[in-house]
């Protein structure tokens, strides 16, 4: 059952409404680059502690800033059910980092499975923002989100098999490679073996069937225009013929009358 409330929007008009919101997305946008940053950097780059204070810091005013965002959404949408059922991810992504400061929550394996959460809502976050730069189902946008997959699935795997025994991607250069090789769906002798990296791996692998299931639709649509185009200048001088012998023919059935001559037989 949905859960319905009346609005409570300040007087605005349209136009202004407009611009708000535009305002609001462009930050978040920006933000959300900053934030798949900060992931990188705090996950592939040896920091000392007081960097690594300090990136976490900023993560958590970014966060913070998203939550801010998020319910301010929450609360302007007619139907809260809707919206969430819509949004489930983003919600996901909100409510994640609040785990990690819970003494609970530093436990080495929960820890580990969150990284893996935080992985996978971080992309998520960055697939909307590229979607609101470079538009949803084009190549450009497909290929960008594909690096960025290849980027976070590579330094999230080492961050998770480095310190692990019998492992082969410990470094990033392996990382990425692994994920690269994965997302095309080549395969590669590196493979990873704690628990929470082969649920990455999973991920990464039905990204890669997508991937290759897109390129397959993408060639063939290219392949089938192909063929139109050179069918098409044989079918137009295909129909200028035709056009000519009707014509040929409309006019040995109707000849042209000749001065003197009478309709009436």
């Amino acid at each position: 059952m949905s859960v319905r409330r009346p609005s409570f929007k300040p007087d605005l008009d349209e136009a202004d409404w407009q611009a708000l919101g535009d305002l609001a997305q462009a930050v978040v946008t920006a933000l959300a680059f900053v934030f798949l940053g900060l992931l990188v950097v705090e996950l592939a780059v040896p920091l000392s502690d007081a960097w690594a204070t300090r990136v976490e810091f900023a993560g958590y005013v970014i966060w913070a800033i998203f939550v801010v965002e998020f319910a301010v959404r929450l609360a302007l949408a007619p139907d809260t059910l809707r919206f969430l059922r819509s949004n489930w991810l983003s919600a996901i992504a909100v409510i994640l980092p609040a785990f990690r400061v819970l003494r609970a929550a530093r436990a080495l394996r929960v820890a580990r499975g969150l990284r893996v959460a935080r992985l996978v809502t971080t992309t998520g976050r960055g697939m909307k923002a590229l979607r609101r730069v470079m538009g949803a189902g084009g190549v450009g946008y497909v290929l960008g989100f594909s690096v960025l997959v290849v980027v976070l699935a590579g330094i999230g795997v080492t961050s998770l098999e480095r310190d692990q025994p019998g492992a082969r991607i410990t470094t990033v250069p392996e990382g990425l490679w692994w994920a690269a090789t994965t997302v095309t769906t080549l395969g590669s002798a590196t493979y990873p073996v704690s628990p929470e990296a082969r649920v990455l791996g999973l991920l990464v692998m039905i990204y890669g069937l997508a991937v290759s299931g897109y390129v397959t639709a993408v060639l063939a649509v290219f392949l089938l225009g192909l063929r139109e185009h050179e069918r098409a200048p044989n079918e137009i001088a295909l129909l200028r013929v035709e056009i000519a012998e009707l014509r040929e023919e409309l006019r040995t059935a109707n000849p042209p009358l000749t001065p003197g001559s009478s309709e009436e037989p």
